[in-house]
This record gives structure tokens, sequence and C-alpha cells, in this order.
């Protein structure tokens, strides 16, 4: 049976805790690509994701028991982020910023470390009631370290024994 460590999942809650230090109280702040749901009122932030990228080949080692071996899997993974509403620029660059800097990895797990941003890029969005309404978006890159848990093969004791290669594997 195969376990990983962190999924998705985790790395969305762990994005979505950053990001709600970073724009005001009132903002949502919620994943994209979910159908049937509607747009949120007000100013929110969509996190959707948009690329994996393998960095290394895997790091593997066992577990105590020796029966388990841990592949630790390091990627990049992108996520698309969309400043919806008033002073969406505003938020967009200070998430930019603070992406980059120095202080903002301690406020991740360990396995989610931030890297870098692309550039900020507004993007046209019309209404149902056909207004335009500000609309935002960067890229946001992280390393995401998932670790993934196999199970391995093992034997306790080994019974050697002579084989007539002769007789059994006749020419």
């Amino acid at each position: 049976m195969i376990t990983v460590s962190n999924n998705e999942t985790d790395l969305y809650t762990a994005i979505r805790t950053w990001l709600l230090t970073i724009v005001p109280s009132s903002w949502e702040v919620v994943q994209g690509q979910d159908n049937l749901v509607s747009m949120p009122s007000g100013s929110f932030v969509t996190m959707t994701s948009a690329s994996i990228k393998r960095l290394v080949t895997n790091i593997d080692n066992l577990d105590s028991t020796g029966l388990i071996s841990n592949k630790l899997t390091q990627t990049t993974y992108g996520i698309q982020l969309d400043f919806y509403g008033q002073d969406a620029a505003t938020y967009a660059a200070a998430t930019l910023s603070l992406l980059r800097d120095e202080d903002t990895p301690a406020q991740f797990p360990a396995y989610v470390v931030p890297l870098y941003g692309d550039e900020i890029m507004q993007l046209p969005l019309i209404t149902g009631e056909e207004q335009y309404d500000e609309r935002w978006k960067l890229t946001a890159f992280f390393q995401f370290n998932p670790v993934v848990s196999v199970g391995t093969q093992s034997a306790t004791s080994v019974n050697v024994g002579l084989v007539p290669v002769d007789i059994f594997y006749k020419a």
C-alpha cells in the first residue's frame, strides 16, 4: 500500500493560511475551479493549480523496520493566484513582494517553501451585469516536498540449496 505524507489539500491550506495574513479580513481566499459554485461577493483571492515540475530524483530511505521505503519527491508547484475587487492590484503586488521576503518561509510548514512569482497581470473580467471588475493575476511558485511511502520486500531467513544445472537446465 502506498501512502503520501502531504497532498494538494495540505498545500492549499498552507498557502491560504499565509494569504489570509496579507489581505484584509473582509476578503475571502478560496480554491478555484469549483463547479456550480458562484464567485464570492466582495473582494477575494482564488488559488488554482497551474503546474507541477519535478526538481530531482527521489531521495529514498528505509524506515526503522526496514519494511517501508520513504521517497522524498521534490517538486516546484505553480499556483495561480487571482485577486478580485477593489485594491486587487495592491494586494497582488504585496503578495509578490512578501513571496520573496526572507521571513516568509518560517510561515509555512516544512514541506512547503515559497520560491518566487511571475509578473502581475491585469485580466479583463466582465460581470453578469456587464460591468468591469478588477482582476489581477500572478503565478506563485512553491517547492512542495511530499514523502511517498511504499512497502518493500524483506526476509528474515533464507534457505540456500544447490541445483544440478545439467539436470534442470539441459542444453
